[in-house]
C-alpha cells in the first residue's frame, strides 16, 4: 500500500481509494475489530424501533447490524464523507431485510435535526477529523435526551512494537503517533464527551495485537510511514532499513508482535 494511515482523512482524493476498502475488509477479520462493534452497539442500549446513526459507517458492516436490532419499525443511518466507501455500503447492503440509509454528510455538520437519533456511534473517525470536539458535539446535538452516544478511537501512543533497538523504535512510533491528527483521542475521548454536556460515561479498552511482520504492513501501511520518517529527517535511511529488516528477522523466527490499545467510551445525553 503506497498511502500513510492518515489518509483516511480523504479517501477519495487518494491515488487509489479501493486501498482502504481493503484495508477495512482485512482489519474487519480481525476478532477484535469485531468485539468493538458489538461492544459499541450494546452500550447504545438499542431496542426494536430505535433510530440509530453511525457517524463514518465505511463499509456499513456496522449499520447492518444496527438494524437487525432496530427492527422494520426502526431506522438505521450511515454517513460518510467518501463517496467510494458509501457505494460500497450501498452494495453491501442491498439484501439487507432492513432498509438502511446511506448519506453522503460531513461529520462535523450532521445534516440532520436535533434529537432525531435514540443512538449515535463513530468508530476511528475522530483520530482522522479537524476538530473531534466538533463531530462530538454534532453528534449529542441529533441525539434524543436520554439516548447514548458511543465512540471507539485507538490511542496511538499505546503502540507497541517488539524490536530490539528501543531507542530507534521510539523514534520511529513517535514519528508515526505525531503523523496522525488526533493520535492521542483514545485517551481524550472521556474528556471530550463531557466537554459537550454528556453524563455517565463508561470506559471500556480493547487491544489488538498482530502476529506477523505483513499483517503489520498491509493493515498499517507502516513501509510508507518509515520511509515518510526519513523523509521529514526523523530517521536516516541507514536506520530505516536496519528497523524493518530487525522486524522481518523477527517474523522469520516467529517472534513478531504489535499491540495497540483503543476506548470504547459511551455517554448519555441529559433529559
Amino acid at each position: 500500500m503506497k498511502q500513510e494511515l492518515r489518509a483516511f482523512s480523504s479517501v477519495d482524493k487518494t491515488e487509489d481509494p479501493e486501498v482502504f476498502v481493503r484495508f477495512l475488509d482485512a482489519i474487519n477479520q480481525f476478532d477484535m475489530v469485531q468485539t468493538l462493534k458489538r461492544h459499541t452497539l450494546d452500550a447504545m442500549q438499542i431496542q426494536p424501533g430505535h433510530h440509530i446513526l453511525d457517524v463514518g459507517c465505511g463499509l456499513g458492516d456496522t449499520i447492518r447490524m444496527a438494524a437487525e436490532l432496530v427492527g422494520p419499525s426502526g431506522r438505521a443511518v450511515g454517513i460518510d464523507q467518501s463517496e467510494t466507501m458509501l457505494a460500497e455500503a450501498r452494495k453491501r447492503s442491498q439484501s439487507s431485510a432492513i432498509p438502511i440509509e446511506f448519506k453522503h454528510c460531513n461529520a462535523q455538520s450532521l445534516d440532520f435535526p436535533d434529537n432525531t437519533f435514540d443512538g449515535c456511534r463513530a468508530d476511528r473517525v475522530l483520530l482522522y477529523v479537524d476538530d473531534p470536539r466538533v463531530v462530538l458535539s454534532e453528534m449529542a446535538r441529533v441525539t434524543k435526551p436520554g439516548g447514548r452516544v458511543v465512540n471507539f478511537e485507538p490511542d496511538w501512543q499505546t503502540t507497541v512494537v517488539d524490536a530490539l533497538n528501543k531507542s530507534l523504535t521510539r523514534r520511529i512510533t513517535d514519528f508515526w503517533c505525531d503523523s496522525l491528527p488526533n493520535a492521542w483521542i483514545g485517551r481524550q475521548l472521556s474528556r471530550l464527551q463531557k466537554d459537550v454536556g454528556l453524563v455517565d460515561a463508561t470506559v471500556f479498552g480493547l487491544t489488538l495485537t498482530l502476529p506477523t511482520y505483513k499483517l503489520f504492513n498491509d493493515l498499517f501501511m507502516v513501509e510508507a510511514t518509515v520511509a515518510s520518517a526519513v523523509q521529514n529527517g526523523a530517521i536516516t535511511t541507514d536506520e530505516a532499513e536496519e528497523w524493518l529488516g530487525s522486524l522481518k528477522d523477527s517474523d522469520r523466527a516467529g517472534q513478531f508482535f504489535f499491540g495497540n490499545t483503543g476506548f470504547i467510551v459511551s455517554g448519555r445525553k441529559p433529559k
